[in-house]
């Protein structure tokens, strides 16, 4: 047998990768149904799943109102007026392997939203803010809460167009402060998913907080799909009080640093060099030259476990500025001594509020220790204000291949066929 045709045989049987791990559930639309929602103090909300859910399954909930009907948040920190304004998420992460039907009753202190006695939509959904995955809404007003047509304000959205009301979403057109669901809670998941989303079996209340059924019961449930990507990053809004630069999220079998700066710059709290109190501020010392390693930056490490290999898929953030600047986002697996840059360049003004979502990124093969860097530069002055929000990553970390037992594979194959020649 030649070389050239053992080196074939060997490449065909030693895998270049594993298969991602999954580390959470994937959630459809209406896998979840809303069971409550107060704005009355404690503000409050519970949901329940139709399916079985992962340990670790992250969803997140928003009352930000939604400009369009796309899939995803436009312009998501700005109001109608034009004015920024706080629009916070919160995450929620799976303790332990969640049944269907198993009520989650979050409170006030942990979501840090705010809803508005004078109306409100709730959102829920996977992946990132600048390209969810909605799996359930609720809205609750006198009037629409979700609209089809003219402006949004703090208390009204539209609907995107993965979700229908009725299917996946539900409104209570009552002028109420809370509510909650007040029909059957024994069924099919189809059955209970039209149950709960029918506004006629929420009951309301003006004064008095709604708690809901203490759970359902999924005649039919079965296991949700495994995500084919993990999700890690961090939230820093929405206001001081909850501010933190740990991650919020981490993808499993890597570990994430606390999100820093380098240079000069201020840890952000509401009203100082930033609008609403939300993520970090730099404040002076732009770079007026182009790109340089060496100039001020937003980052964090991500640190991938020994006998782990990292596919980074998507990459994303949100930012703001006082001035003209160019953003740009860049990683190194070597202290930045070689670098990559992630998507392209961004020319941002002061009138612009927006979000970078680098998404089918097929970066490959990451081991050890990577760094990501946000950077500045071009400034058209040398001071100003740069904000960096709600980082994300998704992708996933695989085991690397044993070589010693790829190779024993191989050789068993060459075993094999050696002997059916003869």
């Amino acid at each position: 047998m030649n070389n050239k045709f053992l080196a074939s045989i060997i490449a065909a049987v030693i895998p270049a990768t594993g298969p991602l791990t999954a580390g959470q559930s994937l959630l459809n639309a209406g896998d979840i149904v809303f069971l409550a929602a107060n704005s009355d103090d404690p503000d409050t909300f519970a949901f329940a799943p139709l399916v079985n859910i992962e340990a670790g399954t992250v969803i997140h909930f928003t009352d930000n109102s939604r400009t369009g009907t796309g899939t995803g948040f436009a312009d998501w920190r700005k109001e109608s007026s034009g004015a920024l304004g706080e629009s916070p998420n919160f995450t929620w992460v799976a303790p332990s392997a969640i049944t269907a039907g198993t009520k989650v009753s979050v409170s006030s202190s942990a979501h840090g939203m705010g809803l508005a006695n004078a109306g409100e939509t709730l959102f829920a959904f996977q992946g990132d803010i600048y390209n969810p995955r909605f799996i359930s809404a609720v809205g609750w007003t006198s009037t629409d809460s979700f609209i089809t047509s003219g402006a949004v304000d703090a208390n009204k959205s539209y609907l995107p167009s993965s979700l229908n009301l009725g299917t996946n979403a539900v409104e209570i057109a009552i002028n109420t402060d809370n509510t909650a669901y007040n029909g059957g809670t024994s069924g099919t998941s189809s059955a209970l998913r039209t149950a709960v989303n029918n506004a006629s079996n929420w009951i309301t209340n003006e004064t008095t907080v709604q708690a809901g059924p203490a759970s359902l019961t999924v005649s039919d449930a079965a296991d949700a799909a495994a995500a084919a990507k993990q999700l890690g990053g961090y939230g820093f809004g929405p206001a001081a009080a909850s501010y933190t630069e740990s991650p919020v999220v981490a993808m499993a079998n890597t570990t994430l640093s606390n999100f820093g700066f380098n240079g000069a710059g201020t840890k952000d709290v509401d009203g100082a060099n930033t609008l609403v109190g939300q993520g970090f501020a730099v404040a002076g010392g732009w770079s007026t030259a182009a790109f340089n390693v060496a100039s001020q930056y937003f980052g964090f490490t991500l640190a991938v476990a020994p006998g782990y290999d990292l596919d980074l898929i998507d990459f994303g953030f949100a930012y703001q500025s006082s001035g003209n600047i160019t953003l740009g986002a860049f990683y190194s697996t070597d202290g930045f001594a070689t670098y990559e840059q992630l998507g392209l360049n961004i020319g941002i003004t002061d009138t612009n509020v927006g979000a970078s979502s680098l998404t089918n990124l097929d970066i490959s093969g990451l081991e050890g220790t990577v760094e990501f860097r946000i950077y500045g530069f071009n400034a058209a002055t040398g001071s100003g204000t740069l904000e960096v929000d709600e980082v994300w990553l998704q992708g996933g970390a695989s085991p690397v291949p044993e070589p010693a037992a790829a190779l024993l594979g191989g050789m068993g194959v060459l075993t094999l066929l050696r002997r059916r020649r003869h």
